[in-house]
């Protein structure tokens, strides 16, 4: 998955990843949507644990 995609997906901003990478801030509200967006994606099977 592409950054801007992560981003967009998870809260909504495509550049939120960039701006990490550069050392801004985000707000808690957007770290917990990307937290909640994460913990989402960790409970289905991967793509390789679904060919396995």
């Amino acid at each position: 998955m592409g950054q801007s995609y992560f981003g967009k997906a998870a809260c909504g901003n495509s550049e939120v990843v960039g701006r990490l990478e550069s050392g801004r801030t985000i707000t808690l509200e957007t770290a917990e949507k990307i937290k909640a967006f994460i913990a989402s994606r960790s409970s289905r099977p991967s793509k390789l644990e679904k060919s396995a």
